[in-house]
Parts: structure tokens; sequence; C-alpha cells
């Protein structure tokens, strides 16, 4: 097994990412629609307006990370929203998802966020187990969301 490398994505990843994206779309069961998750992904890395990396293991992409700025009214300071991570199921158990986490997690700092806050499914107790491992901390709110597209999908992220 080799080490993972990892890096903030440029559009030079594009293809790569977009690949990965759409498998994390159908992951949560969503159809496949490269066209759009490339457009999507574009607009977000040329708007500067991600935090995007990019896991590779022998020079394959098997996994990314994707946060977004966010603010803390209370602390009058930025945040980090971890909002996407995926990694390639034959890849999994490896530590990629921890790498990508910890990279994350200096990315953030080196911005100056006063912190990252996820969520995941009650039931994906793997993604649970490595983020107790690496000292996230849970917290006791509840989210709420209301759609306001009325799209019968749910969108659990």
């Amino acid at each position: 097994m080799s080490k993972f490398t990892i890096s903030r994505v440029a559009l030079s990843d594009l293809t790569d990412l977009t690949a990965l994206f759409d498998a994390y779309r159908q992951f949560y069961g969503y159809d496949s629609d490269i066209g759009n998750a490339k457009a999507y992904l574009k607009a977000r890395i040329e708007e500067q307006n991600i935090h995007s990396f990019i896991a590779r293991q022998n020079n394959h992409a098997i996994g990314f990370a994707n946060a977004y700025s966010s603010f803390s009214s209370v602390s009058m300071r930025k945040t980090w929203i971890l909002n996407d991570l995926y990694v390639l199921e034959i890849n999994r158990r490896q530590g990629a998802a921890k790498a990508l986490i910890q990279y994350v997690e200096t990315a953030a700092k080196d911005h100056n966020a006063v912190r990252i806050t996820l969520r995941t499914g009650f039931d994906n107790l793997a993604a649970q187990k490595c983020y107790d491992a690496l000292g996230w901390q849970r917290n006791d709110c509840l989210f709420y969301s209301h759609d306001t597209t009325n799209e019968t999908k749910k969108d659990t992220l």
C-alpha cells in the first residue's frame, strides 16, 4: 500500500474530481450527471467559493473533500463546513479519509477559520468512527432544513 498525496484542486484536476463527485452523488441516491457535476465544480473553483482537495494513490484519484466558507456571528470569525467527503469503495479503510480530513483541518487553520463543522447520517457508523478517532466532537444541535425547490430527492447533506 502506497501513501496518499493530498492537494488542493486546480482546474487541471477537474476531470478526476468530477468522476469522484459523480460517484459520491450516486452513493447518496442521485442519478449520474457528469455534465452538470463538471459545470457545478468548475463554477465553484473559478468563483473560488469552495475549498476542494483531492487524494491520490499511485497517481490515481481515489477521494476528495469539499469545504465551504461560512461565518460565526457569535465569534465574528470565519468557519468552514466540510460538506463532502468521499473515498472510492475499493480504497476505503486505508487511511485516505483520515488524510483528507487532516489536510482540511490544516487548510482551515491556515485560512483562520475558527472551526470546521460537518454532518453525517446516523447510520454512517464508519464515518462516525473516523471522526471520533480524529478527536472531532459531537454536538447536541438539531439541524433543520427547508426545501425551497419542492424537489422530491432527499438532500441528506
